[in-house]
């Protein structure tokens, strides 16, 4: 799972077996949104199973949503 991320390097490894959870809000003014948008189709195109979310509203923080969605990721992949 990420927060607000930017992707540096281009990945050099990818597995199918990997689930990805990538999370920004739309006001946020430290890293725009995009740069998790650009993330998460570099990652899906080197195969890893990507998936990302943008909640509107949400500055450079961790919302209430967020948190809950996290919680369901997590108890989703580790029954």
């Amino acid at each position: 799972m990420t927060f607000a991320r930017l992707l540096p390097l281009p990945p050099t490894a990818s597995s199918t077996q990997t689930n990805i959870l990538m999370m920004h809000g739309s006001a946020d003014r430290t890293i725009p949104p995009a740069a998790t948008t650009a993330a998460a189709n570099q990652l899906q195109s080197s195969g890893l199973n990507v998936s990302s979310k943008i909640y509107p509203g949400i500055s450079h923080t961790i919302s209430s949503e967020e948190a809950r969605d996290t919680v369901i990721f997590l108890r989703v992949r580790f029954k």
